[in-house]
């Protein structure tokens, strides 16, 4: 990684253009082709230092329902009980914890009948012990920045 993909990086993270071409206008700011934009882009996605490029959206402001779930999985069962719960379109993502409760995953669908189903199906899952469904009381946005000149975080 050069000072190019430092910036590029440092860029990428607050204000993505919203434009019919972001990547020339990217360019344009930084100094670079729209085609070397897009390479550098490529090359940090395959890297493994940029995992996605893509929209934030508050489910609740656009009428959806979501919720944080926690099952508790035999281990052997684990990813049987992942994949099942992936399944789901409005399952944006799980993940495994070592403790009791051990997959986690988000819920965002379109109504409250439609999250529960589905968190039925996967405690229906061979090895789901219990489930808890872990609606937002509250909500707290921390917005935490890499600054890759510098290494240290905003």
């Amino acid at each position: 990684m050069d000072a190019t993909d430092e910036r590029l990086l440092s860029r990428l993270q607050r204000d993505f253009p919203l434009t019919e071409r972001p990547y020339l206008a990217l360019g344009q700011e930084l100094g670079l082709s729209e085609q070397e934009i897009i390479r550098r882009v490529q090359g940090l996605k395959e890297a493994g230092l940029i995992r996605s490029i893509s929209a934030v959206f508050e489910p609740a402001r656009l009428g959806l329902k979501s919720a944080l779930v926690a099952a508790e999985v035999e281990a052997g069962r684990l990813e049987e009980a992942a994949g099942i719960a992936s399944s789901f379109p409005e399952v944006t993502h799980n993940y495994a914890r070592e403790d009791t409760f051990n997959l986690w995953f988000t819920v965002i669908a379109a109504s409250e009948e439609r999250l529960h189903e589905i968190v039925r199906l996967v405690e229906g899952c061979a090895g789901v012990r219990q489930v808890a469904v872990l609606p937002a009381l509250r909500k707290f946005k921390l917005q935490v920045q890499f600054d890759f000149n510098s290494g240290a975080l905003e």
